[in-house]
């Protein structure tokens, strides 16, 4: 039999066959021939594509002749293919697959060797199935050499020696290319003799690449005539071997976002994929692709190992069969062979693979805007109006102390906002339709400008998206008024001023803040003055509406523009009743805009606003306020 590239697998030597007749120190038997070996006919006949027909005919007399002692043994061995065999002597020609001979070895110092000789046997196998394949040599778990002795020199056990063996031919004489002492062994009468040594297991594997082992069979003394021994020339070879099995390919983890240099899993029980390797020469062995989950920073295994039985080139899965917190994994999967006879090769582990397991909702996002005043620090059911808005704007949109956020997804006058199905990254922003999309957050934070196509009482809708695709639930509609009056908006923040008899103010700094800080009167004196400039661009009448936070620890403002108060004149006495604005709510935090109802006719160019503290919010309570930023509305 030989393999698709043509080399021997399996090789049948010519059939012997041989009857009961006893010979001096031989007693035949169906696995231990006599001296008459007598070869069989032997024809081959193929009938289908795999199938050959092997015919044996013996002669007619060999079977029926006077000197024939039953019973009669027929012998038409297979197995691994033994290729040639030599017997070398030191007195006497040599013999090559002479199939009617045996195996000689040791000094034939009897009656019948005519002269007295030395002898030594020498075989070879074919070994092609252990050649190194895909790169990878095979590993020898054991290795057997098998002799049938059928003659012994002396009525005690007596040993042979086996050796290595460098090639050899018909021509080859006495005393043959003997190499390195492999063991030795020996027993009395006759019988099967094994050698399961290391070093035959290691000659083995050396020669491996060759595709073919030769050995060598020696007596310890070949001057003792006790020693002579005599072996069928049907010696076999058994190794107990595997390839190595290779580090598995394409490790992934399935239905993953890779999202900022992160791999997220978005289930507490992922799935892996990988594809074990072995190199087995002979075709596909049973192997066991193994799963090993690792924490984020070291080697300690969390959970079971998952394994999975399959062949070579099968990706395979493997869904843990425990449960996940959220953190920070790694991953790493190895190919162990599985064969039935117990030899077992284990692949190195590949290198790990880190992931994150994430399945928090985020927090409903916060929404502010100070061009359209619509965030609260705690969003109600109850909507804030706003009205005299120009014809542009934007919001910020965050999700406060949660910077695993990759964007928002929003919609204008609609509570359906637009929806991702998580396996990708929010790498750039995604606009559904004009009014509709979701906006890519940097740092958590994210700023969406308010399209042109909204006009009148509309509202704003909004949902947190993080980077391993999980979804906040949405923002309550927040309601406002967009009109085309002419406004204008200007950061207060660099204009402070501190005029005779003012107190300086103090910058408070907060990213959410417009510009990043905002003006701060911290518990101030009642009757504290703070005055900021700010500018009118065209002349003409005009209503002031200062952006203010409000909380339960702050008080009331009055207000002057260029030293005059703002407030109703009294059509009767000319005393102007002065507009004042109390901050104080008893809960949360709330910044707005503070609309004072009074047009004032300036000029274009820069003016002063100055701010004055007027009073506790509450009895007993702060008197603290804030300025940032201003707007300015035309009035008709």
């Amino acid at each position: 039999m030989v393999s698709s590239t043509g080399d021997a697998l399996l090789v049948s030597p010519a059939p012997m066959m041989w009857d009961s007749t006893a010979a001096a120190g031989t007693e035949p038997s169906a696995t231990s021939s006599g001296d008459s070996l007598i070869e069989v006919p032997v024809e081959a006949e193929s009938i289908q594509r795999h199938t050959t027909v092997l015919t044996l005919t013996p002669e007619a007399e060999e079977l029926t002749g006077a000197d024939v002692t039953y019973p009669v043994f027929i012998d038409p061995s297979i197995g691994p293919s033994r290729l040639n065999y030599l017997v070398v002597r030191s007195n006497a020609s040599s013999y090559y697959n002479n199939s009617a001979e045996t195996l000689r070895v040791g000094y034939c110092g009897w009656s019948g060797c005519t002269p007295y000789y030395s002898a030594r046997a020498y075989f070879s196998f074919n070994i092609a199935t252990l050649k190194t394949w895909e790169g990878a040599n095979p590993v020898i778990a054991k290795a057997t050499l098998n002799l049938n002795q059928v003659h012994n020199g002396s009525a005690a056990s007596s040993n042979v020696q086996v050796h290595q063996a460098s090639a050899f031919n018909s021509s080859t004489a006495w005393p043959g290319p003997l190499g390195s002492l492999l063991e030795t062994g020996g027993r009395a009468g006759v019988g099967g003799l094994q050698f399961t040594s290391a070093n035959l297991a290691n000659y083995v594997s050396a020669s491996a690449k060759s595709g073919v082992i030769n050995f060598g069979l020696r007596a310890p003394n070949e001057s003792d005539k006790y020693g002579w021994k005599r072996f069928d020339n049907n010696p076999s070879l058994t190794v107990q071997y595997i390839f190595p099995a290779g580090t598995p390919t394409g490790l992934t983890l399935g239905n993953a976002l890779a999202c900022t240099g992160r791999t997220y899993a978005r289930t507490k029980q992922p799935t892996f994929s990988a594809t074990g390797r072995e190199f087995n020469s002979n075709g596909p062995v049973p192997i066991d692709v193994q799963f090993q989950i690792l924490r984020a920073t070291s080697d300690t295994q969390v959970g079971a190992l998952g394994t999975i039985r399959t062949q070579r080139g099968v990706n395979v899965s493997w869904t843990t069969g425990y449960t996940l917190a959220d953190g920070d994994y790694r991953i790493r999967a190895r190919t162990v062979t599985a064969l039935t006879d117990g030899t077992s090769s284990t692949s190195p582990w590949t290198t790990p693979v880190p992931f994150t397991v994430d399945t928090t909702v985020p927090a409903i996002p916060d929404m502010k805007s100070f061009t359209h005043p619509i965030g609260r620090e705690s969003v109600t059911a109850d909507p804030v109006t706003v009205v005299g808005d120009h014809t542009g704007g934007t919001f910020t949109l965050s999700v406060p102390s949660d910077s695993r956020i990759a964007g928002y997804a929003y919609a204008f006058n609609s509570t359906t906002v637009p929806s991702t199905t998580g396996h990708t990254c929010l790498s750039a922003g995604q606009v559904t339709d004009a009014t509709r999309g979701i906006i890519k957050a940097s740092n958590g934070t994210a700023t969406l400008t308010l399209p042109p196509g909204v006009t009148g009482t509309s509202t704003l809708t909004v949902k947190a998206i993080d980077e391993a695709g999980n979804s906040s639930a949405v923002t309550v509609p927040y309601t406002f008024t967009r009109s085309a009056t002419e406004t204008h908006y200007q950061e207060m923040e660099t204009r402070g001023l501190t005029l005779p008899g003012d107190t300086a103010w103090t910058i408070n700094s907060q990213p959410m803040l417009s510009g990043g800080s905002q003006l701060f009167a911290p518990n101030p004196t009642i009757g504290n003055r703070y005055s900021a400039r700010f500018t009118v661009p065209t002349t003409g009448t005009w209503a002031l509406q200062p952006q203010m936070v409000k909380a339960n620890s702050y008080g009331k403002v009055q207000f002057e523009v260029d030293g005059q108060p703002v407030g109703i004149t009294d059509d009767f006495t000319g005393v102007v009743d002065p507009i004042e604005v109390n901050l104080y709510v008893s809960s949360g935090v709330y910044n707005s805009p503070e609309h004072l109802p009074v047009p004032l006719d300036l000029t274009a160019g820069e003016h002063t606003l100055t701010l004055i503290s007027s009073g506790q919010g509450v009895a007993g309570g702060g008197a603290s306020f804030t300025l940032d930023p201003l707007r300015l509305i035309r009035q008709p």
